[in-house]
């Protein structure tokens, strides 16, 4: 553990606390309201967020297969600022898309990015659409030109309407822009055939290890209890897994992961 370096801690400041150019409301962690987003945004119907009601193998019996993507909300540790790892770049994912939050209250937005980033091969975009437009042209840039992008005024527009419509959905009541937020998400994807986790608060994405999309729920099961296990006065977390397969199968009534 090492203390962060200031640009980090930036970084950091500026993705969780309010931005004046860019107030934005937080996204509900709700897999009907990030569908309709995403959807808006050029992701083909077909690819959806799904609830996954909890760490345990046969809870991942109702999520829809394959696993494309997993996006995790957790609540940031009051010593988050104060040491984490820093993560030097794995070289085997230099060709991972990544791009740096330097938006307040983005963070739903950027896991999105990077849920449907890493996996922008398999997917035909609608034609014009945000998405579209976005993975084309930032295939090969910097994270840090991947984020100026995201505030040019061609882009920026359209994705805070988006956003903007998306974050008075749900089941939970709006807060308002200025309201310290202590929730964030990150996004799990398989590069290479290992697990990284995406966080645009980083310098990097952090590898976990070997992984695959038939052990994709499990390996991320893995690194939410070690958080847990960190953390364990965490109990505000929910878990949201990308598919472009479909279940017929409900949940059961009783769920572990609350939202």
């Amino acid at each position: 553990m090492t203390r962060l370096r200031p640009e980090v801690l930036e970084r950091k400041k500026m993705a969780t606390t309010r931005v004046p150019k860019t107030p934005w409301i937080p996204l509900e962690s709700n897999p009907d309201v990030i569908n309709q987003y995403v959807h808006k945004l050029g992701a083909p119907d077909s690819w959806q967020f799904h609830d996954v009601f909890g760490l345990d193998d046969e809870m991942f019996e109702f999520v829809p297969k394959p696993v494309k993507a997993v996006v995790f909300l957790f609540p940031i540790p009051d010593d988050d600022d104060e040491e984490e790892e820093e993560v030097a770049p794995a070289p085997d994912s230099a060709d991972a898309f990544f791009v740096y939050q330097r938006i307040g209250n983005a963070c739903g937005t950027i896991a999105c990015l990077h849920a449907f980033g890493n996996n922008r091969d398999q997917i035909t975009f609608t034609p014009g659409s945000f998405f579209a437009r976005y993975f084309a042209t930032t295939r090969h840039m910097t994270p840090d030109q991947r984020a100026d992008e995201l505030e040019e005024d061609r882009a920026l527009p359209e994705l805070r309407e988006a956003h903007a419509e998306a974050a008075v959905q749900g089941q939970t009541e709006v807060p308002q822009p200025d309201d310290r937020i202590n929730l964030h998400f990150v996004a799990f994807a398989l590069h290479g055939g290992i697990l990284y986790e995406f966080d645009g608060r980083r310098d990097a994405p952090v590898p976990h290890g070997p992984s695959s999309e038939a052990t994709i729920l499990s390996d991320v099961a893995r690194v939410v209890r070690a958080f847990v296990e960190k953390h364990p006065e965490t109990i505000q977390f929910s878990l949201m897994a990308l598919s472009p397969g479909s279940l017929d199968a409900q949940p059961p009534s009783s769920t572990v992961v609350p939202n």
